[in-house]
C-alpha cells in the first residue's frame, strides 16, 4: 500500500463531498512542506470572484493496527515548523489506515498564534509534537475550518515574523488603552444563528485586541474543545414567598445537558426530560446561611419560583431524611452564632468557611464559647501567650488568653477589653494597650477596632507615651504601604495632629504628618513653608527628612551621606525612605 497516496486520496475524498471547497495537492508527497492548497468560497459557484483564500497544507499517512478513538499526537520538524510560520500557516493531516481498509483522519489548524506557542516551548529535540483532532463528519464543519483558519491566518499576519505571541499589557502599551477593542469572529455555516452554544462549542476561536485607526490586530487567546457555555440572566428567585437571589446561571454542555445554577450551591441539571438536583453548600459564611435558608424553603414550598413561573419539586423521602441528616437547622444555627461572634469582634471581612481547617473551626467554636458565653477553657499546653494571633480561614483574630487560678483561661477580643499598660516598671508612665503592635498585626487583625486604638492613645499624657505613640504610628504607616488600606494612613495621621497639639510638640511629629499627607495628595503651599522651615532645624534626621519629602534630592543625599553608617541603617527602616531618591532610584515610590 502507497500509505501517503491512500493519506492524501482520503483527503481529497472528503473535499470533494464539500460545497465550498476545493483543492490541488500533489500525489506522493513530493513536496518537503508543502503538499498543495485547500481553496474556499463563499458559493456553490466557486468562482475566481468568490474565493476567500487558499489554505496551505500537510498530508501525512499512518499504518496503525489500531485507529485512535480521540486526538493524537505527531511530531513535526522544528524548522518545518519555522516555515510554516513565516508562511502564515498551515493545516496539518495526519491519516491513520488499517490493514482492514478503515481510515480516520486528524488535522491541526496551525495558525501563526498556536505556532508560536509549539516553538517557545521547552524542546530538546528536532521535533515538535503536535496536538491533532479527529477531523468533524459533517461537511459545514469542515467548511467552517478551513475558511476560518484562512481568516485567522490574515489577522495573524503580524505575528508571521515577530517569534512571538504579544502580551495583553505590551498591546495595551502599543495601541493606546482608549483605543482597543476586543472581538471574536468566525464563519458558522450550517448552524443556527439563535444559538450560539451550538456554534461556539463546535468551532475553533480566537479572540483579538484591536485598534481600528492603524488597523493592528493581535490574538490574545485560543479556545478550542469547548464543552459548556455559561450565561448568567436576570431572573427573580423566590421560594417560600421570599427573593432569595435575582439572577441565576444557564450553563450548556456539549453532551446535550442543561443546567441551572441558583446562587452558589444549587445547581438543577435537565437531561432527557428529567430534572436532577445537586446541593452542595459553597461560598463565604453569609452565602451559605443565605443557601440552607434557601433550601429549607425550597423544601417547604416543594418548590421555586423564577420570576412568576413555579418550578415544582418532589423530593423522595430518601432525599428528605439526606437534607434531615445532615442537620440543616442545627448547621444554620450554629452558622449564626459564628456570624454573631464575629460581628461582634467587629470583623468585616466576609469569612470563607471553605478555607477554614477542622482543627481552625474546632478553635473557633471554643472561642464563641469563651468570648460570646464567659466560659472557662482548659488547654493541654501550659505557659500560653497573653495575646496571639490565630488564623480561622481568610480571617486573623488577635485575642488576650487570660489564666485564670484553677489554670483554665478565657478568651477575649484584644481590641474590645481594656487594659491598662505601663512603660516603666515603676508604673511611672502609662500608655496604650497598642503600643506592642508592629505593621503585621496592622495589616493581619481581621478584628482590628480603629476608633479603639485611636481613642486609646489619646488618652494618655506623658513625654515617654508620646515618643512611643510616634514610633507606633510608624508601624501604622509601613501597614498602609503593604495594604494602601487608607484607614490606616488616617489612624496615623490622626495621632501626628494630636501629637502636634500635646504639651510636648515635636518637629518629628510634623515630619511624621506630612509624610501621611503625601501618601494620599500632594502638599499645599502652606504645608511646603512648614516643611522648607524643617530644612533647618538643628537636627540632621530632620533636615533629611523635610528635604526628601520636598523632593530635594542632591541636599537629602548630602544629608543621607553625612550620617553614620549606624544612622543611615536606622534610617533605610524608617517609612519615609521610601520617598528616598538614591542614584539609581531605588527605595522611590509613588504616593
Amino acid at each position: 500500500m502507497d500509505i501517503e497516496t491512500a493519506a492524501t486520496s482520503e483527503i481529497k475524498s472528503r473535499i470533494a463531498l464539500t460545497e465550498l471547497l476545493s483543492q490541488f495537492i500533489n500525489e506522493g508527497d513530493k513536496e518537503p512542506k508543502w503538499d498543495g492548497f485547500i481553496y474556499a468560497y463563499s458559493d456553490k459557484s466557486k468562482s475566481n470572484d468568490n474565493m476567500i483564500g487558499r489554505a496551505p497544507i500537510q498530508v501525512k499517512g499512518k499504518l496503525l493496527k489500531r485507529l485512535s478513538k480521540n486526538g493524537r499526537t505527531y511530531p513535526v520538524d522544528r524548522n518545518n515548523m519555522i516555515s510554516y510560520r513565516n508562511d502564515g500557516g498551515i493545516i496539518y493531516f495526519v491519516v491513520e489506515l488499517s490493514n482492514d481498509g478503515s481510515k480516520k483522519i486528524f488535522y491541526a489548524s496551525l495558525t501563526p498564534y498556536l505556532l508560536n506557542n509549539y516553538l517557545n516551548l521547552p524542546c530538546s529535540g528536532s521535533n515538535i509534537n503536535i496536538m491533532l483532532k479527529p477531523l468533524p463528519g459533517k461537511n459545514n464543519d469542515f467548511e467552517n475550518l478551513v475558511i476560518n483558519f484562512i481568516k485567522d491566518c490574515k489577522k495573524q499576519a503580524v505575528l508571521n515574523t515577530t517569534g512571538k505571541n504579544w502580551e495583553v499589557p505590551e498591546i495595551i502599551k502599543l495601541l493606546g488603552p482608549d483605543n482597543i477593542k476586543m472581538n471574536c469572529n468566525f464563519t458558522a455555516r450550517g448552524y443556527d444563528v439563535h444559538d450560539p452554544f451550538s456554534i461556539l462549542m463546535h468551532n475553533e476561536l480566537y479572540l483579538y485586541m484591536e485598534n481600528e485607526e492603524s488597523g493592528l490586530r493581535f490574538p490574545i487567546q485560543y479556545l478550542s474543545n469547548i464543552e459548556s457555555m455559561c450565561t448568567e440572566v436576570e431572573a427573580n428567585v423566590y421560594a417560600n414567598g421570599k427573593l432569595y437571589y435575582d439572577k441565576i446561571s444557564i450553563e450548556k454542555s456539549k453532551d446535550g445537558s442543561d443546567s441551572v445554577k441558583v446562587g452558589p450551591s444549587l445547581k438543577i441539571i435537565f437531561s432527557e426530560e428529567k430534572a436532577t438536583f445537586k446541593y452542595d453548600l459553597k461560598g463565604t459564611l453569609d452565602e451559605q446561611i443565605h443557601s440552607i435558608e434557601f433550601l429549607m424553603d425550597m423544601l417547604v414550598d416543594e418548590g421555586i419560583y423564577f420570576d412568576e413561573d413555579k418550578f415544582s419539586m418532589s423530593p423522595t423521602k430518601k432525599e428528605l431524611k439526606k437534607f434531615s441528616n445532615q442537620g440543616m437547622e442545627e448547621k444554620l444555627k450554629k452558622f449564626y452564632e459564628i456570624k454573631n461572634f464575629l460581628e461582634q469582634m467587629g470583623v468585616k471581612d466576609s469569612f470563607d468557611v471553605e478555607k477554614a481547617t477542622e482543627k481552625q473551626l474546632c478553635d473557633l467554636e471554643i472561642f464563641i464559647k469563651s468570648v460570646l458565653h464567659d466560659e472557662e477553657i482548659f488547654f493541654n499546653e501550659t505557659d500560653l501567650p497573653l495575646l496571639g494571633m490565630f488564623e480561622v480561614g481568610n480571617l486573623h483574630l488577635m485575642l488576650l488568653l487570660r489564666q485564670q487560678d484553677n489554670g483554665s483561661y478565657k478568651i477575649k477580643d484584644y481590641f474590645r477589653t481594656e487594659m491598662h499598660c505601663k512603660l516603666d516598671a515603676e508604673g511611672r508612665n502609662d500608655t496604650s494597650q497598642f503600643c506592642i503592635m508592629r505593621a503585621s498585626d496592622y495589616e493581619k487583625a481581621s478584628n482590628i477596632g480603629i476608633s479603639l486604638i485611636e481613642k486609646s492613645f489619646k488618652e494618655h499624657y506623658n513625654k515617654a507615651h508620646y515618643e512611643r505613640t510616634n514610633l507606633c504610628l510608624l508601624e501604622m504607616i509601613k501597614a498602609y504601604d503593604n495594604t494602601r488600606r487608607t484607614e490606616l494612613i488616617t489612624l496615623a495621621q490622626n495621632l501626628c495632629e494630636w501629637l502636634i497639639q500635646s504639651d510636648e510638640p515635636s518637629p518629628i511629629y510634623t515630619l511624621n504628618l506630612f509624610q501621611c499627607v503625601l501618601r494620599t495628595r500632594e502638599l499645599r503651599d502652606e504645608e511646603i513653608k512648614d516643611l522648607s522651615n524643617l530644612t533647618q532645624d538643628e537636627n540632621t534626621q530632620i533636615r533629611l527628612g523635610a528635604n526628601i519629602l520636598l523632593g530635594n534630592h542632591r541636599m537629602a543625599r548630602v544629608e543621607y551621606n553625612s550620617l553614620s553608617d549606624e544612622d543611615r541603617e536606622a534610617f533605610q527602616q524608617y517609612p519615609i525612605f521610601k520617598f528616598y531618591e538614591t542614584d539609581n532610584n531605588e527605595g522611590k515610590v509613588a504616593p
